[in-house]
């Protein structure tokens, strides 16, 4: 089977896309939520929707709501939404004037929904006294291109049979016929029902054939009526992005209250290299803004980053925290103000497969953004394979090296924007590597540069390059640099490297999309990444070892810890490195790792990891010794049971009872521990 490299952006989560659909029919919602979902509904795009019925509590939905709504606002740095105002203006109009008649309120019917989503029409005209045309109304909309909707166009409703709730008129399946009253003298047909509707209005005639007037572009004919239809249904889709409800169920639970309405959308790149045999992500986050703070003629932020990876099954192996701040002088706020501001840095991963999370606040604006990936990193073997493709628009040669970036390799720093986005005449450059290649294949094989256009897949440039000529050993890979992209038009397209074997075989291919842009300014960002230590280095081993400790893989975890400690004598590593003996069953050397550890701090979590040493020892005395120590500091229940049963171990009944009680009264659930304590009192009154 073919190893490769998987990052991909999660759009739709498995939770929504799966979980979500099956709660619907589970989850019922309290009446107030119940109504505003259906006061919304027409606004409302699917994600968002999914998202809302998959949420289990009222401070979750009243969180979102206020989510919606600012990312409605057209005016978001100002006290007033003016669309929400404008919302509950269309909600009271259609309730007082379409539910006449009707069972349902009127931001239920056809009239409603379609007037809470466009908003009232230039012209509403309204057929509903004459005997033969069942009544009808005419409306007229201006629409907007950023819609998909053509420059004008209209939209009728009729009452079916002349009664009940007005309908949405389909030219292709209702037709004129529908519209007219059926005669007894005269057989009804469309050209029939046609002239009649003529008759009362021409514009009406010419709308039910088709709803977009003849317009001088010649993009809509009366065959897209139904088109135009299936696009208004679209409408809330083109309306905002629903990234924020995408990604929602995993920043709930770490955006404080006054931060929750404040959103940012968020371009985002995730790559994974090898740097001398080791596995890392590098990553780059683009804020869509990055609002700063001024005193004088200093800008200033402060933002804090929060990074969390955990595997399918939901155990987190790795989560850090760390605050950026960030101070710039008023020169280079303005040189750079248009730009996109970049946050990148890497991180060592093991492999597996693992959700990637990313959140980002500014804590001084108040603003937040958040982007996932899912990513898959092969298991260690012989298997040669490509990695990901790394296009970038620069790249400078580093010199007095003082650490290793994100996307940096060797002496040489890539630059990368999150888009892959290039303005006209520029030039391209790829990075890549093969893992375990052959050496026969960098000196007989070629890297064969294909770019297509996105939508058809027209092949517009191909080129073939020996290997040997753009292999590096210093970068540990391949750079392709100066793809030229004049005479390319504005657009989107996939740059395709395909490794050709010396018999001319495609044997490794992988792609990448790029866009180009019709600018002649630059359109790449500014970017901040700090330096890392050179690998190999004590903190990456400890990084290693906390990933393969959580998941319960200790050999491993135990092989990279040892590094850690054997090159840096940190009391973290002490203490993981005396977890992970303790988890293998190897108490005593648990225990002389510790006990130093011990000596100089005392902390809580080396006293009970001592003290569990002890136990499973089955030293009970010196256990309950260091048990008594925690719980002259902390009183946790289950130290509390573990010194308790030391004691009964020890035949000391006295103690247990007492602590046994103690724990009751801190958790009175505890079933087992009652029947314990029952039985304890009826020997000790025996």
């Amino acid at each position: 089977m073919e190893k490769s490299l998987i990052v991909k952006k999660i759009v739709v989560t498995a939770f929504i896309l799966f979980v979500s659909i099956s709660l619907f029919s589970k989850i019922k919602l309290p009446k107030k939520y119940e109504e505003w979902l259906k006061s919304v509904e027409p606004i409302m795009t699917e994600i968002e929707k999914k998202v809302f019925l998959s949420l289990t509590s009222d401070k979750e939905r009243d969180l979102f709501i206020q989510l919606f709504w600012k990312q409605r606002d057209p005016t978001p740095g100002t006290p007033r939404n003016e669309f929400y105002e404008e919302y509950q203006r269309r909600l009271n109009y259609v309730d007082r004037m379409f539910g006449r008649g009707s069972v349902k309120r009127g931001r239920e019917t056809e009239r409603g929904k379609i007037y809470l989503l466009l908003g009232p029409p230039l012209e509403r005209q309204v057929f509903d006294t004459y005997s033969n045309l069942y009544p009808c109304e005419l409306w007229y909309y201006k629409g907007k291109p950023e819609w998909g909707l053509p420059p004008y166009f209209y939209l009728i409703f009729y009452q079916p049979q002349g009664i009940g709730e007005y309908k949405l008129y389909h030219p292709s399946i209702v037709g004129p016929e529908g519209l007219v009253l059926p005669s007894l003298y005269q057989p009804l047909n469309r050209q029939t029902a046609y002239r009649i509707i003529k008759g009362i209005s021409a514009e009406l005639a010419s709308a039910t054939l088709s709803l977009i007037p003849a317009d001088s572009t010649g993009e809509f004919s009366p065959l897209s009526s139904e088109a135009l239809l299936a696009r208004i249904r679209n409408v809330p889709e083109k309306q905002i992005s629903d990234k924020y409800a995408l990604e929602f169920k995993y920043y709930k639970d770490y955006v404080e209250v006054d931060y929750t309405a404040n959103y940012i959308e968020c371009n985002s790149k995730v790559k994974i290299f090898k740097l001398r045999g080791q596995n890392f992500i590098h990553w780059s986050l683009e804020p869509k803004k990055i609002s700063f703070g001024q005193y004088k003629n200093k800008f200033y932020s402060s933002f804090e980053l929060t990074i969390k990876i955990e595997d399918l099954k939901g155990v987190t192996i790795y989560q850090d925290t760390e605050n950026i701040p960030l101070e710039i002088n008023e020169e280079q706020y303005q040189k750079h103000k248009n730009q996109p501001f970049a946050f990148q840095g890497i991180l060592p991963i093991i492999p597996g497969n693992y959700r990637l999370f990313f959140l980002l606040k500014n804590k001084v604006s108040k603003e937040f953004t958040s982007t996932q990936y899912q990513i898959s990193v092969p298991q260690q073997g012989e298997e040669f394979y490509l990695s990901n493709l790394l296009i970038y628009f620069a790249k400078e040669r580093v010199e007095g090296l003082r650490g290793i970036k994100a996307f940096q390799f060797g002496n040489r720093q890539f630059f990368v924007s999150s888009e892959n986005t290039f303005n006209l005449n520029s030039k391209l450059g790829v990075y890549f590597q093969i893992i375990n290649c052959p050496q026969v294949l960098i000196e007989k094989g070629k890297a064969q540069i294909v770019i297509k256009n996105f939508a058809n897949n027209e092949i517009m440039f191909s080129k073939e390059i020996p290997l040997i000529e753009i292999y590096d050993n210093l970068i540990e890979g391949f750079d392709i640099s100066s793809i030229d992209l004049k005479g390319l038009n504005p657009a989107f397209y996939w740059l395709e490297i395909n490794i050709i074997s010396k018999n001319q075989e495609k044997i490794l291919s992988e792609k990448e999309k790029f866009s180009i842009l019709p600018l002649n300014y630059p359109v790449y960002p500014w970017i901040f990444s700090r330096y890392n230590k050179f690998f190999p280095h004590h903190s990456y081993f400890y990084i290693i070892g906390t990933q393969y400790f959580s998941l319960k893989k200790y050999n491993l975890a135990l092989f990279y810890f040892e590094k850690a400690y054997k090159m840096m004598d940190k009391p973290v590593y002490r203490l993981m490195l005396g977890k992970t003996y303790y988890a293998l069953k190897r108490y005593q050397d648990s225990l002389s790792v510790i006990f130093p550890l011990y000596e100089k701090s005392k902390n809580l979590d080396t006293i009970k990891l001592i003290a569990l040493n002890y136990y499973s020892l089955k030293d009970y005395r010196s256990a309950v010794k260091f048990l008594e120590e925690v719980l002259t500091q902390s009183m946790e229940v289950n130290v509390i049971n573990l010194a308790a049963d030391c004691y009964l171990k020890l035949g000391e009944k006295d103690k247990a009872i007492y602590l046994i009680k103690k724990s009751l009264e801190l958790d009175p659930t505890q079933e087992k521990l009652k029947k314990q304590l029952n039985s304890l009192d009826r020997n000790k009154e025996n």
